[in-house]
């Protein structure tokens, strides 16, 4: 399936975001999923942990269902957002409502950016998938239902163990309901931050689907177990 993807490497998706005023903010965000176990970065404020909802170089939205995190609007403090590695950041509130807290970030380092900017890329692929409209005939058989102009694509599984294979950043997984997803390479379990990768891009996915809502279910109900 690799020789189906396209030769030439498109602009990177933050220029691309920008260009096309796909994303209106200073910096491109993406959504994380709300699940146990998730690998990706949270923020802790006075021994105290909170998730990310949506997450850009600028800032985030962090969930406080229960209203634990006091800052008052406009105020400026400081927290640390863990990740690969905790950082240290200056952060000011500049919204609130029932259980979100929209947070700025006043001074963020090189690499708390870089970090950011990884997860925030693989957002903006699951952004960038569109479904592909198939012949009503069914005579014709098409493996790929979505496709990207960043080479990633959804398609058709031609091995009867799985029902689809995903292509994202140059990568190959095999994924199905039963099974943790594997590297289509060699058909090893991809670690947990590769799937948390692919569920962050699934979250991003800009349009509905039942075919959006079957892979994300089962993807979050086999993520729901650590694996070894």
């Amino acid at each position: 399936m690799a020789e189906k993807q396209p030769k030439a490497s498109p602009p990177h998706l933050y220029e691309m975001a920008r260009n096309l005023n796909l994303e209106k903010r200073l910096f491109p965000r993406a959504k994380f999923p709300s699940i146990a176990h998730f690998s990706g970065p949270f923020v802790e404020w006075e021994g105290m942990n909170f998730s990310i909802r949506d997450l850009s170089e600028g800032g985030l939205c962090l969930l406080d269902p229960n209203g634990k995190f006091s800052i008052p609007i406009g105020k400026e403090s400081h927290a640390r957002i863990v990740g690969d590695e905790c950082y240290e950041v200056s952060l000011r509130v500049v919204g609130s409502n029932i259980e979100k807290r929209h947070i700025q970030f006043h001074e963020a380092s090189d690499e708390l950016r870089q970090e950011v900017r990884n997860w925030v890329t693989a957002g903006l692929r699951g952004q960038w998938f569109r479904p592909l409209e198939h012949s009503s005939d069914g005579n014709t058989f098409n493996p790929i239902l979505w496709t990207s102009m960043y080479d990633d694509a959804l398609f058709k599984s031609d091995d009867p163990r799985w029902s689809y294979v995903l292509s994202l950043g140059g990568d190959f997984y095999c994924l199905d309901s039963r099974y943790w997803p594997v590297d289509q390479k060699t058909f090893q379990p991809i670690s947990e931050r590769e799937f948390d990768r692919v569920l962050v891009a699934f979250e991003n996915i800009s349009f509905q689907s039942n075919l959006v809502d079957e892979i994300m279910s089962f993807l979050k109900e086999l993520r729901r177990f650590p694996h070894d």
